[in-house]
Formats: structure tokens, sequence, C-alpha cells
């Protein structure tokens, strides 16, 4: 869809990629910020991102797109 949409991604991540799974009620705060670390490790690689609940992708126009703008 980015590209079709003349956008260049920059970056890919997954974003709750396994805390869902998780009882959260029983997260002490040390082991709230073991998870979120693994979170923030994880969610860039490519197999735990295609799982994660939601993606976030970073684009911008790309070159190909700005020669396509009309100027005035």
């Amino acid at each position: 869809m980015c590209v079709r949409a003349g956008l260049e991604v920059v970056a890919e991540c997954g974003v709750r990629v396994f805390c869902d799974y998780l009882a959260v009620e029983s997260l002490t705060d040390r082991t709230y910020g073991q998870v979120f670390e693994l979170e923030s490790t994880l969610r860039a690689r490519p197999e735990f991102s295609a799982i994660a609940r939601y993606i976030q992708v970073i684009a911008r126009r790309s070159d190909t797109s700005v020669n396509k703008v009309a100027r005035p």
C-alpha cells in the first residue's frame, strides 16, 4: 500500500508482540520492566512483528513520487 501511494518504507515494527498473551494483573514492576524490554527488542524482528497485534510503519515520499508532484 505504501509503495502504491508513492511512499518509501523507512521502518516497520510490531506493536504488542506478545504482551496480550500475558496475565497483566500478575505483573510486578520488575516483570513489567522485563516485558517492556523484551517487547522493545523483539518488535523490529520480522518473525515477531508478523504476529504482533498492530504494525507501525514509518514512511516518506519516495524520490520517484517527488518527481511526479506538479510544480507551480
